[in-house]
């Protein structure tokens, strides 16, 4: 068992999200919750302070406690389980997978 691992997953922004429109630093996210990539129609993106979330934007969200994500991700969408994906420290672990941002 590796001795810690990340946790990244993927959601996407509903249309009627709160957070459409706004800014990432306007929402003022825990630093355990932290994204790390944008999929804007087919584009990646690296979100600063000045990022504005859109409709159907896809998000990889690096967020290691389970219960922050699923109560920070309501602000974004809806979570699907099947899309959270556990990638295990390769320093530690041979063990090592990456789930395309596109599904």
């Amino acid at each position: 068992s590796p001795l810690f691992y990340h946790a990244l997953k993927q959601l996407y922004v509903d249309k009627e999200s709160e957070v459409v429109g706004k800014s990432l630093a306007e929402l003022e996210l825990p630093h355990e919750f932290l994204i790390v990539l944008i999929d804007r129609q087919g584009k990646s993106l690296k979100p600063t302070g000045s990022t504005l979330f859109h409709e159907n934007d896809l998000l990889l969200v690096y967020c290691d406690s389970k219960e922050d994500f699923e109560r920070v991700s309501k602000r974004f969408t809806r979570v699907s389980l099947q899309r959270a994906i556990l990638i295990e420290n390769p320093l530690v672990s041979s063990k090592s997978s990456i789930l395309p941002l596109c599904a």
